[in-house]
């Protein structure tokens, strides 16, 4: 027989013999045994002794698992098996069995059998010996459609018998054999158990019960706390968990899929109802929804002028303040370089106004987490008036306005008594002059085709569509009469602004970013947005939450703006990595790395190597001045910004030693090895011929 045949059939052989040299013998018919909880099991074994030996001569024989003092100890003396255990020994057979009912996990371990004759010292053990696994059920979930689960009764190891298996619903038995079909939609409690095991069956499975939330800490939370929502449930098997935040005009936000919704640093906008959801294979449920309150001091409060345009006198203007605030804020006023307040309350209210009451104002906004003063509202009285009777009122001095939308502007005249209407021959409004004269803004070319007027006996407004960035400017009125020199301009006039829209980026936690769409001054008409994700529209609103892992782009509009839209917003693509010089490196030399990528915001970078955990760089060009062989490598670089994060792919830079070839000397070495394990094959084969 040849080693390798040889090899073979002791891989095959199935019974274990252990033997001494001196006719001793045990001979296991099993090894290795797995059984269940609770079951009954047999384990046996033959024996045989040199002859001269006679049946009568063996004093006792046993099974054991421990040892005490370097003898074994009987497994009917061990009180952990007490009552447990019984042996079936046949002196003609030479055999023996082990009989252990009621199997526990404890169980687990290797037995031997030893026997002994009436002579000091005659005894013999076998070993190895017979290891036993002793394993509990378990109920293995299986989704076969949409309706229907199978359930299968699973165990860690091979049962060593063909076990047969009863199936429980609350306790109750309902069918038996090694799988059950149930509704996807069932609220019962499935177990199973091993026929004659008894009463070990597995851990019951079911879907979840209605979760629980709660709140850490439960006192009062302030803006900037750690906050932390835990959502917990009874289900077999576990539950996984998903948290969301509700909304009245949308779908559920989801949040997180852990049972922990960790706020780090809980802000304002984190206030709301919030909700969890347990799942497992049997089952889905929602849990009631919790109140997030978080208290925090005023914002910066606005205020807000009525009538809108400016006063004249004997008039009548109602200021009011506005804060975001929890809890609500209440509110002071005051008249700029004046220590006493003007009044207390949200509203206030100037009546039979004068030129004493023109003037910045602002309000304070207080709660008892703090206070915010809101910017200065200037009031002042609108009348430009000449000597003559010439008077202008425009209702307002200063126009916000986003590019591409439409801008309106109105004034009121007044002129001398003994003019009437028909005697105007001209009124238009002005940006520009020439020769000293205001330039009609129909015939100014910039604003071809985006210009109207609509003027009546003693009012006169401008329209203005598709507004540019270069319509900035200071707008005036001009009217005049068929007399010559009988004209009049209003000035100072009205100070137009036209701001593009860009989206601004906030983190809201590690899974959330608010975008909101910004302009660079305050639109004087209260704008509605559209938001638009690859360049489709999604919602509308001043503000939009997306994940911090979206890799869309997102864009908002203003809308009736002719299609003017902010700048698309999105995290970067994956980077490019460009080497130079793009030879292989010399020690000594010098080598720049540059990363770029698509993104805007615009991204930072930062430089790593591989299998090293910290940065090698920042910045986008990454340089590295002479150059040695510790330097070879893959380098990659990562690029950032608030919509997400990009690894470039890795770049080999490959070193080369001056007046040598690497390529050389790995070609050389690779050779002499295979060289090598050539002749050792050969040698081999010689051999077995």
């Amino acid at each position: 027989m040849s080693p390798s045949a040889g090899g073979l059939v002791v891989f095959l052989l199935s019974v274990q013999v252990i033997q001494s040299q001196d006719g001793w013998r045990v001979n296991y018919r099993q090894t290795d045994v797995c059984a269940a909880k609770g079951s009954t099991v047999y384990i046996s074994c033959y024996y045989t002794y040199p002859p001269g030996i006679d049946p009568s001569d063996i004093k006792d024989r046993f099974w054991f698992t421990k040892e005490k003092d370097g003898e074994p100890v009987d497994l009917k003396t061990d009180s952990e098996y007490s009552g447990r255990v019984t042996y079936r020994c046949y002196s003609n057979s030479r055999s023996c069995y082990l009989l252990i009912t009621d199997v526990r996990e404890s169980d687990s371990a290797e037995y031997k059998f030893t026997f002994m004759t009436n002579k000091p010292g005659e005894k013999y053990t076998g070993s190895p010996g017979v290891t036993l696994s002793v394993t509990g059920l378990q109920v293995q979930v299986r989704r076969l459609n949409s309706t229907w689960l199978e359930l299968t009764c699973h165990s860690s190891c091979v049962l060593s018998d063909r076990p047969k298996y009863v199936w429980y619903k609350n306790e109750e038995i309902i069918k038996t054999g090694s799988s059950l079909p149930v509704s996807s939609a069932s609220t019962d409690r499935y177990s199973c158990y091993l026929r004659g095991s008894c009463g070990h069956g597995s851990p019951a499975v079911y879907g979840p019960q209605r979760p629980s939330v709660s709140v850490s800490p439960s006192a009062e939370m302030l803006e900037g706390d750690s906050v932390t929502l835990t959502c917990s449930t009874d289900a077999n098997p576990a539950a996984n968990y998903t948290w969301y935040k509700a909304h009245r005009t949308s779908d559920p936000h989801l949040l997180s899929k852990e049972p922990h919704l960790v706020f780090s640093s809980i802000q304002s906008s984190d206030s709301g109802r919030y909700f969890c959801t347990a799942e497992n294979q049997l089952g889905r449920k929602t849990s009631d929804f919790i109140s997030i309150d978080v208290k925090y001091g005023p914002q910066r409060p606005s205020v807000k002028a009525s009538p809108s345009a400016e006063m004249l006198e004997g008039g009548s203007v109602t200021l009011t303040c506005s804060a975001d605030a929890n809890p609500a804020a209440s509110y002071t006023w005051y008249k700029e370089h004046g220590d006493s307040p003007r009044a207390s309350g949200q509203i206030f209210t100037i009546t039979d106004f004068t030129a004493e009451h023109s003037g910045n104002y602002y309000c304070e906004a207080q709660n008892e987490m703090g206070r915010s003063n809101s910017t200065f509202r200037l009031i002042t009285s609108s009348v430009i008036q000449s000597q003559d009777g010439w008077r202008l009122n425009y209702y307002q001095t200063e126009v916000c306005a986003a590019k591409g939308s439409r801008v309106y502007m109105d004034c009121d005249i007044t002129y001398p008594p003994g003019i009437r209407y028909y005697d105007m021959k001209d009124i238009f409004w002005s940006t520009k002059e020439k020769d000293g004269e205001p330039v009609d803004l129909r015939t100014d070319s910039e604003y071809s085709g985006r210009v109207a007027y609509d003027c009546f006996i003693k009012s006169c407004s401008l329209t203005i569509t598709d507004v540019r960035e270069s319509d900035s400017a200071e707008y005036k009125f001009t009217f005049m009469t068929n007399s010559p020199r009988k004209k009049y301009t209003g000035s100072p006039g009205v100070t137009l602004s036209v701001t593009g829209l860009q989206v601004q980026v906030r983190r809201l936690n590690s899974t959330w970013l608010e975008l909101t769409c910004h302009s660079s001054c305050v639109l004087s008409r209260r704008p509605e947005y559209d938001w638009y994700k690859n360049e489709e529209n999604i919602k509308t609103g001043s503000s939009l939450p997306v994940s911090s892992g979206s890799t869309d782009r997102y864009s908002c509009y203003l809308r009736r703006s002719w299609n003017q839209r902010s700048p698309a917003v999105y995290g970067p693509q994956r980077p490019s990595v460009s080497v130079s010089p793009s030879a292989e490196m010399l020690e000594g030399d010098s080598v720049t790395l540059t990363c770029s990528t698509d993104a805007n915001p615009a991204a930072s970078y930062t430089w790593y190597k591989e299998h090293e955990d910290s940065p090698r760089a920042s910045g986008q060009i990454f340089t590295i001045t002479d150059f040695t062989a510790e330097h070879s490598g893959n380098y990659y670089c990562e690029a950032q910004n608030e919509m997400g994060r990009s690894n470039s792919t890795l770049r080999l830079i490959p070193s080369s030693e001056k007046g040598g070839s690497t390529w050389s000397t790995t070609t050389t070495v690779f050779a002499s090895i295979s060289a090598v394990f050539l002749l050792i094959i050969i040698l081999a084969v010689l051999y077995i011929r």
